[in-house]
């Protein structure tokens, strides 16, 4: 594909995969763009270690990946933290609370039907966090992104 594309960018869910059965026809095709040149990169909401228990092998497919709404980017061997974990208090209380959830690196997955307990529950412990709807989860993360958590690593 020559002159201004370098790369692209595909989703997982509903692009690439449906009800975690990859599609193996657009997998080829991913594969035929990189050895054309261009670079690929998977994006996704998942958690890392829920996608590589449910996709075996499917990061070597794509020059970095993207997961975890963006706050976690993996190239290569190397898995860097975009933002800074939500803190474990949030998990404490939930665990307390029974309301089941997931952790990732820096994601908090839980029901979506559970939103809004989240919410509360974040205001009520002072905690500076997201709580986005994808597909069926409420992903909580912490607020301020990259740049939150850029300036957090020169205060260390």
């Amino acid at each position: 594909m020559p002159g201004f594309v370098r790369a692209v960018a595909l989703d997982l869910d509903g692009t690439l995969a449906e009800r975690d059965a990859i599609s193996w026809g657009a997998l080829r095709e991913v594969d035929r763009l990189r050895d054309d040149g261009l670079a690929a990169v998977l994006v996704t909401g998942r958690i890392v270690g829920e996608l590589d228990a449910a996709f075996p092998g499917l990061r070597e497919h794509f020059d970095a990946v993207v997961a975890e709404n963006g706050a976690v980017m993996l190239v290569d061997s190397e898995e860097t933290d975009l933002a800074e974990p939500i803190e474990d208090v949030l998990s404490e209380e939930l665990t307390g609370l029974a309301i089941s959830f997931r952790r990732g690196r820096v994601l908090l997955a839980a029901d979506a039907e559970d939103a809004e307990q989240i919410v509360s529950l974040a205001g009520r412990l002072g905690l500076d966090c997201q709580v986005v709807r994808n597909r069926a989860d409420a992903d909580g993360v912490a607020s301020g992104g990259i740049e939150g958590h850029r300036a957090a690593g020169r205060a260390r």
